[in-house]
């Protein structure tokens, strides 16, 4: 029959406990990278959305200048194309 001293059973409890820290540890780090890309992939999608609902504005103020966004004192009501402002 085996006999194990005290040393031998704190060695396998050393190294068990390594490794399973090492694990953990291993699996945060890969959850929390794939929830950074997911967080990294809807603010993309939401530029993209921004950067399209804006193109508009940013395009009229080119064309029109800010005069025609109440610079002048009064607010006109400016609709994006598509939209018939009703």
């Amino acid at each position: 029959m085996f006999r194990f001293t005290i040393r031998d059973i704190v060695l396998v409890t050393a190294i068990v406990a390594l490794a399973v820290g090492w694990w953990a540890d291993r699996r945060r780090l890969v959850l929390d990278r794939n929830s950074a890309e997911a967080r990294s992939k809807v603010l993309e999608q939401k530029e993209a959305e921004w950067r399209e609902a804006n193109s508009w504005l940013t395009s009229a103020l080119n064309k029109e200048g800010p005069s025609s966004f109440g610079a002048s004192g009064s607010w006109q009501t400016v609709h994006p194309p598509g939209v018939d402002g009703r």
